[in-house]
């Protein structure tokens, strides 16, 4: 076994795409339902009185009384808007009966990106400008008609720091906050009768079927990476505290087509290392999945490694673009659509 440092980044040619399933939950329960295409309206409405935008706190989650205001009025509410989330981009595609949402988050916290000019060894840094944070974005793609088992296919572009939790909490924000605006109440007959409020929620569920157990027996390990998310860490010459140091550790194994081995090692010898060295997540790189054509990289943590029946999402890999992706676009990127929707199109894909 060696062991070498890990990056996370986003590569100019290839991206890995969720497969999730998406149902429109009501709460409460009993309150009067809503359909799919609705729920995706409200955040359309959201979208176009450029309301479909929210503050984060420091552990990414959501900043109540900044949900879906314009950006100008959060401003006034004393949060920090450097560390954003909001819909940049919403399009319907009719042809293709889907929803398309480009979700873009701004992220104080991310080190301004360095350029190295070799030949004169030189490093030049790019700085953000006022009122500007280093950004990441990630499409979004709804199907607006039900599969066999009543949800609704969605994928979603696996971008660093535009997590599928921070997704999930923030278009629920917007149905609360909106719900709240509205007004959005309903006469309850059974049980306690009176005026209720309600609103809608979208529910994601991880695509059923896929566990490390049998992705290992069934493709390649390509690498293992250990994972620290919560260390804080003050320089010897800075007493200010340094919050959200992440530490990452790539360990590239030998045997990578021996399923049984790797599991033994997996329960034998890894939890015990990844704690002694305090780390707290475990990601596995597979490939060679659906017929050699998938990959997956499920995380687990540390406490839940032995469950390697545990099922996670699935995952699809789309590259050979024409034109290097960024990390963070302005609108929907074409190539990008049109390559996730041949994924979302693929019943292969969804099977379990």
């Amino acid at each position: 076994m060696r062991i070498e440092g890990a990056i996370m980044a986003s590569l100019k040619f290839e991206r890995a795409v969720y497969l999730i399933s998406a149902r429109i939950l009501m709460r409460p329960e009993d309150a009067p339902k809503t359909s799919f295409i609705e729920t995706m309206n409200i955040l359309k409405g959201l979208y176009l009185t450029d309301r479909a935008f929210a503050a984060l706190n420091d552990s990414d989650g959501v900043v109540d009384d900044t949900v879906g205001l314009t950006p100008d009025a959060a401003s006034i509410t004393n949060h920090d808007l450097g560390d954003v989330v909001y819909i940049s981009d919403f399009r319907e595609d009719s042809e293709n009966n889907q929803t398309i949402l480009l979700i873009t988050r701004g992220d104080t916290s991310i080190s301004s990106p360095a350029f190295v000019h070799s030949k004169e060894r030189a490093v030049r840094i790019a700085k953000p400008r006022k009122d500007e944070a280093p950004g990441h974005s990630c499409h979004v793609i709804f199907s607006h008609e039900p599969d066999k088992s009543g949800g609704h296919r969605v994928t979603i572009e696996k971008v660093a720091n535009v997590s599928r939790t921070l997704v999930t909490r923030f278009l629920n924000s917007l149905l609360r906050s909106e719900a709240r605006r509205a007004g959005k109440v309903f006469e309850r007959n059974l049980g306690k009768p009176g005026r209720v409020k309600f609103h809608e929620s979208i529910e994601f569920a991880h695509h059923p079927g896929q566990s490390l157990e049998k992705d290992i027996h069934d493709g390649r390990v390509t690498s293992i990476t250990l994972i620290a998310r919560n260390n804080e860490f003050a320089g010897p010459d800075d007493y200010v505290r340094v919050k959200k140091v992440k530490r990452d550790l790539a360990l590239s194994i030998d045997y990578e087509r021996d399923p049984k081995r790797i599991l033994k090692w997996i329960h034998d010898w890894l939890p015990g290392f990844a704690r002694e060295e305090k780390y707290d997540e475990v990601q596995f790189h597979i490939e060679g999945l659906n017929g050699g054509k998938g990959s997956a990289s499920p995380t687990f943590a540390l406490d839940k490694l032995e469950a390697a029946s545990t099922l996670y999402a699935r995952t699809a890999i789309i590259k050979g673009f024409e034109k290097p992706l960024e990390q963070c676009e302005s609108e929907c990127n074409p190539e990008v659509i049109k390559k996730m929707q041949e994924v979302h199109a693929n019943d292969e894909n969804w099977k379990s």
